[in-house]
């Protein structure tokens, strides 16, 4: 008995949730097949290739197709743009996040995500723009709070502004004072500003927090090297390598 398309959508939706992707986008494939018309089936479907298949370039076709049936939601292109981020099209990436900024300026994880596609770019000045404005647009109780600091820290580090870094860090540190990743960030930050002694506090805490952070004890020799300490240098440079660590 042939379904309906409604009954198609219902039912692919049933199978995601039970997480059966494959026969999940059988489905969707057969909902398409029924109203060839309907943008969300198509990108229903290529969030499924997408987040499950990883099969990007699918995605991509079926998101542009979603995008050519209803040009005027924004996840639609906030999904391609993930895509086109995956597959290292950052000039894409920007484009369609931009898209989805025009149609909804309010979604702050539209900014965060555009400034990462900015950070390949090499981009640093607009990407910080942009976690700045993420920021803004954000509740301080929100999920993702600390980590548009974060962002925007790491991009500060590759501009060498080592104290705005600092800053960045101490409010997510507020956020969340649990988070060995952040004690890492802003031991780097210090590191940067050649402030040894609240660097090697910073990695020590990373890696009480978590003890194979690799980076950390890498940060942490660093810190040992410039202060002559060469033998614990050596020992955490050694940790760092057994960890899996590569110097940039």
């Amino acid at each position: 008995m042939a379904h309906s398309f409604e009954e198609l959508m219902k039912e692919a939706k049933k199978f995601y949730d039970d997480t059966d992707y494959n026969t999940t986008e059988i489905i969707y494939t057969e909902a398409i097949a029924a109203n060839p018309d309907n943008a969300e089936a198509y990108f229903q479907r290529g969030n499924i290739y997408y987040h499950f298949f990883s099969n990007f370039d699918k995605a991509v076709a079926d998101l542009s197709k979603a995008i050519e049936l209803n040009p005027k939601k924004d996840g639609y292109y906030e999904g391609r743009g993930d895509a086109f981020f995956t597959l290292k099209k950052f000039n894409e990436a920007v484009a369609d996040y931009s898209k989805a900024i025009e149609i909804n300026p309010e979604d702050a994880d539209y900014y965060e995500r555009r400034g990462d596609a900015y950070v390949n770019l090499g981009q640093y000045d607009a990407a910080v723009a942009d976690y700045t404005t993420a920021i803004r647009k954000t509740p301080k109780d929100a999920l993702f709070f600390a980590d548009y600091y974060i962002s925007r820290s790491k991009i500060y580090i590759k501009m060498e502004h080592f104290q705005q870094a600092v800053f960045d860090c101490n409010n997510a540190v507020k956020f969340d004072a649990n988070e060995s990743s952040y004690y890492g960030i802003r031991g780097r930050a210090y590191l940067g500003l050649k402030d040894y002694t609240n660097a090697v506090a910073d990695f020590n805490k990373a890696i009480k927090l978590y003890p194979k952070f690799a980076a950390a004890y890498y940060g942490r020799g660093k810190c040992y090297e410039a202060l002559s300490d060469f033998e614990n240098a050596r020992a955490d440079f050694a940790e760092a390598e057994r960890l899996g660590y590569k110097a940039e």
